[in-house]
């Protein structure tokens, strides 16, 4: 069976758009990759090059460090302070993979679309030459 797609029909715009479309996937898909590997590390959202998706989430959800240090005087009240730390922690490292996989979605389609409309031009194109 021969293949709907001929290589000569593999230029200029039709390049373009699958190759960049590609590209655009790749990228989103690392970077889905790497926000689920970073929701695992306490703190890891400090250092990372994706500010703006932190501090919009740090808008939506105080940080866990701006939990007011109040003297504990009893054991209870020491872990009672302690949970209260770790359960804003997780809502705010919660906030923070939900808003990265949410740009690596929109980033993903942005580049399945680029592919989509590029293979389907190149299947026009090979039918329009053969």
């Amino acid at each position: 069976m021969a293949s709907r797609f001929s290589s000569a029909a593999f230029r200029g715009r039709v390049r373009t758009r699958v190759l960049l479309g590609l590209l655009i996937l790749s990228v989103a898909l690392s970077y889905g990759t790497w926000s689920t590997r970073r929701f695992g590390s306490r703190g890891s959202e400090r250092q990372t090059f994706d500010q703006p998706v932190v501090e919009m989430a740090g808008r939506m959800v105080r940080r866990p460090d701006r939990i007011p240090d109040v003297p504990v005087t009893t054991l209870a009240e020491m872990e009672l302070a302690a949970v209260a730390r770790d359960q804003q922690d997780l809502l705010f490292g919660m906030t923070v993979l939900l808003m990265r996989l949410l740009a690596t979605g929109t980033v993903a389609g942005i580049g399945l679309v680029l592919l989509t409309a590029g293979s389907t031009e190149w299947e026009i194109r090979s039918e329009a030459q053969g």
